[in-house]
């Protein structure tokens, strides 16, 4: 009897928090009603700025239903109820201004915000109701959970393709401990692993995972993920994948180690020993009848952050780092390193439908400081490597 007594207690005591969480989302869901009919922008941002805070702050992990479909608020989990998506849309005069969304840890009662890049919005038809699915795919003992968001013709408009690995990337940079770093590595690593191994969306690059760089090669053949992985001691190291497309999908793992090799800008690298950044550009240099791609990376440090034009050949299923195609006036470079003060910025890039790579000339701020790198910065001069004939050549103070 004291059982049936105290079981009853419990479930009136679930349905009335239930109850409240409903009645809460229902709130912020009305919040959201009046906040879309400002006009005003700076009204508008200053009232969206006080909602996100206030609705990060009263959602509970335990307590938010399985589902919720407000006007502009809504609610969706997956099955195991591991996972939860809240989104929201702004309006500003009719038109999409900015899409946020939380996704919800129930295992680990983490809440993540997000919102999608503006480039991407641009697809949304406002006039429409957004289409949001979880789609739960079987992978070997575990589920890997895809959400898309999609308009009223399902035109797919950004995807996660796995909720799990979106957390992950949040747990990796928050780790206090530097075992704990790497065991959450060692779980990315293999997240990537099956998507990078789906050769039918080799064309994704993973813009919902802002922690990683993902680059394809014009030739469609090559694809490189790259991340940031922490270290306490502030020497960040970095992680990364190539996937090769042929009749399957085959794949290189990163290891970075090369600051253990001599004469880094002539040094001949391979996948176990890697000069680790963060790719964010690719070209691809074809000459008679050899193939060959240039990356641009970046690669950050606690002083002095480096840039670097990396060389990169394929061959079969192996790579190697370090071609001699950056050519100077006496000395040819298989990749060239910056390095300058972590306190400003360096522009390295591609143009000239990427025949032309341009970059900042970088000088001491004083002549003091000559190869004190934590003190080099841009002097508003720029250099540049031309494309030609399978070679780069240096041309200076363009």
């Amino acid at each position: 009897m004291k059982n049936y007594i105290l079981f009853s207690l419990l479930f009136c005591l679930s349905l009335s928090v239930s109850s409240q969480t409903n009645n809460s989302l229902n709130d912020f869901d009305n919040r959201l009603i009046k906040i879309n009919n400002i006009s005003d922008k700076h009204e508008l941002n200053y009232k969206l700025s006080i909602f996100k805070k206030e609705l990060h702050n009263n959602l509970n992990t335990n307590n938010l239903p399985v589902e919720f479909t407000g006007k502009y608020l809504c609610l969706i989990s997956t099955s195991n109820n591991n996972y939860k998506i809240l989104y929201f849309s702004i309006l500003l005069n009719d038109k999409l201004k900015s899409f946020y969304y939380f996704i919800i840890d129930t295992k680990n009662k983490q809440i993540y915000s997000y919102n999608i890049p503006k480039n991407i919005l641009s697809s949304f038809d406002v006039n429409s109701k957004l289409q949001t699915n979880i789609i739960e795919i079987p992978n070997g003992e575990d589920t890997l959970c895809e959400v898309d968001f999609a308009d009223c013709n399902d035109k797919s408009i950004f995807k996660i393709p796995d909720l799990e690995l979106s957390c992950l990337f949040e747990q990796l940079y928050k780790a206090k401990k530097q075992n704990k770093i790497e065991y959450i590595n060692k779980s990315i690593k293999t997240h990537i692993k099956n998507l990078l191994l789906n050769q039918y969306d080799f064309n994704n690059k993973y813009k919902s995972f802002y922690q990683l760089s993902t680059i394809i090669s014009s030739d469609k053949k090559l694809k490189i993920c790259t991340w940031q992985v922490p270290e306490l001691k502030n020497n960040n190291t970095y992680s990364g994948f190539i996937a090769i497309k042929n009749s399957n999908i085959d794949l290189i793992e990163l290891t970075d180690k090369a600051k253990y090799a001599k004469g880094i800008q002539k040094a001949l690298l391979t996948s176990d020993m890697w000069f680790g950044a963060m790719y964010y550009d690719i070209t691809t240099c074809k000459y008679k009848n050899q193939t060959y791609y240039v990356l641009l990376g970046f690669k950050q440090g606690e002083l002095s952050n480096k840039k670097v034009i990396e060389t990169l050949k394929i061959t079969k299923n192996n790579c190697t780092f370090g071609l001699s195609v950056l050519k100077h006036k006496y000395y040819t470079l298989k990749r060239r390193v910056f390095e300058y003060s972590a306190k400003v910025s360096m522009a390295l890039k591609f143009r000239d439908k990427k025949k032309i790579i341009i970059f900042d000339h970088l000088s001491p701020m004083q002549p003091i400081y000559r190869n004190k790198f934590e003190f080099y910065g841009p002097d508003f001069s720029y250099d540049r490597y031309r494309y030609e004939k399978g070679i780069w050549m240096l041309e200076e103070d363009v």
